[in-house]
């Protein structure tokens, strides 16, 4: 039901969490997991979607969501520097998964993790159940790994 529900989370911050969720399943040889995988896949990679921002620079995907300890946040002129309740919210961010954890990174291990437990034609067949186009998007925003 939640993967099929999935479009009814609007929300980046929502999808990103649910996306990691649902990955945390795998790696898994249970049928009912396995059966879902496509949607899974679908999912993850409508979260990279959500997330991912290219580098002009160096032609690479970041994830956007994700918040840095060294961070400081630029305070234009005009503006009041953080105040003590900004600076807890960010504290608080630092420890949600949404802000700490690269979605890229955590579908790239999930998918190897995967194939690792069911050995590569078992794994090519499940990949199979995926469309062509998602494959091509998750390659194209693993590239690198």
């Amino acid at each position: 039901m939640w993967v099929d529900r999935m479009d009814s989370i609007t929300q980046p911050e929502r999808r990103k969490l649910s996306a990691l969720a649902l990955l945390s399943l795998l790696p898994s040889d249970n049928g009912v997991i396995q059966d879902k995988f496509c949607g899974i896949i679908n999912i993850s990679v409508e979260g990279l979607h959500d997330v991912m921002t290219e580098d002009p620079e160096t032609g690479t995907y970041r994830d956007c969501m994700l918040m840095s300890h060294f961070e400081e946040p630029k305070v234009a002129e005009d503006e009041e520097p953080p105040t003590e309740q900004d600076k807890r919210k960010k504290m608080l961010a630092l420890k949600d998964p949404v802000h700490t954890v690269s979605l890229q990174q955590f579908v790239y291990e999930k998918l190897k993790a995967q194939q690792e437990l069911l050995g590569e034609q078992s794994f090519q067949s499940l990949m199979e159940t995926v469309d062509t186009e998602i494959v091509n998007q998750l390659q194209e925003f693993l590239q690198g790994f």
